[in-house]
């Protein structure tokens, strides 16, 4: 009797950490997969990047301040409005609405001090933010911002709030006129995708099918750092650069965590069958 609660026991222990193991193998194999997919999508970004501008050359466009960006200059100190840029054609996939959003969130603004981003400016969830998708947008403003030298951090005036579309007579914004601060990209990709869904709402269909929604989202937030690529400027971070982001790390600590937990249940399980 006693013998055989010993050996349900034990069986117990074995079925349960055969359970453990399944189970965290299980969860490798999902966040290996959706990893796997990140990298995947991140690694096509950039083929489409080097395919698209592998004959970039500086050395083309010697327009007085177009070297700004290759002699580093900060972005505190950039003299926007001297680009030598195209900019006479319209961003891709514009539609011809205005949009006004309330914000989900709060939208944070930054300024960089000693190389660090602290917070500066906060347009407070449920602030209306009122703009036009249409080619008069200034570059610089709300989301047609600037590349930095650092990959998801762009520079832009913010959005005004209110009712009142933003005027600016001018192509691209000076930062003698407006203050400018620093933004996540994906702060500013976000308000995109709301502003598209509203323009679809306004429509009264659904415009954009998921696929094209995606290319409209990474073409249109970053239709700055496409004509600094055109022309010879500057290439962007955003549009090219390593597969592998400084938050990835999470997927390869949780990844190197489960590993760990397997051996340790697999050194378990074989202690009890042996």
């Amino acid at each position: 009797m006693i013998l055989n609660r010993g050996k349900n026991k034990v069986d117990k222990n074995i079925n349960f950490n055969f359970y453990v193991i399944s189970v965290l193998i299980i969860i490798f194999l999902i966040l290996t997969l959706t990893y796997g997919i990140k990298l995947f999508r991140n690694d096509q970004q950039n083929l489409v990047y080097r395919c698209a501008y592998h004959q970039f050359d500086p050395d083309t466009n010697t327009a007085e301040g177009s070297d700004q960006y290759l002699e580093r200059v900060p972005m505190e100190e950039m003299d926007f409005p001297a680009f030598d840029i195209s900019i006479a054609t319209a961003p891709v996939g514009v539609v011809p609405y205005f949009v006004q959003i309330e914000l989900p969130e709060d939208l944070t603004y930054y300024r960089e001090i000693l190389g660090v981003k602290v917070p500066a400016l906060t347009l407070k969830k449920g602030s209306i933010l009122t703009f036009t998708e249409k080619s008069s947008n200034p570059y610089g403003y709300g989301y047609l911002t600037f590349p930095t030298y650092e990959r998801g951090w762009r520079y832009a005036a913010p959005f005004q709030t209110g009712n009142e579309i933003f005027q600016y007579e001018g192509e691209i914004l000076s930062q003698e006129d407006i203050t400018f601060y620093y933004v996540r990209l994906e702060d500013i990709e976000k308000l995109y995708k709301l502003s598209v869904k509203k323009i679809s709402e306004a429509i009264g269909t659904e415009r954009y099918d998921a696929n094209m929604r995606e290319a409209l989202l990474y073409t249109a937030v970053r239709r700055v750092d496409q004509l600094l690529a055109s022309d010879n400027i500057y290439l962007s971070p955003d549009i090219g650069g390593s597969v592998f982001s400084p938050s990835d790390w999470v997927y390869v600590v949780a990844a190197g965590t489960i590993i760990v937990l397997i051996f340790i249940f697999l050194f378990r399980l074989r202690r009890k069958i042996t």
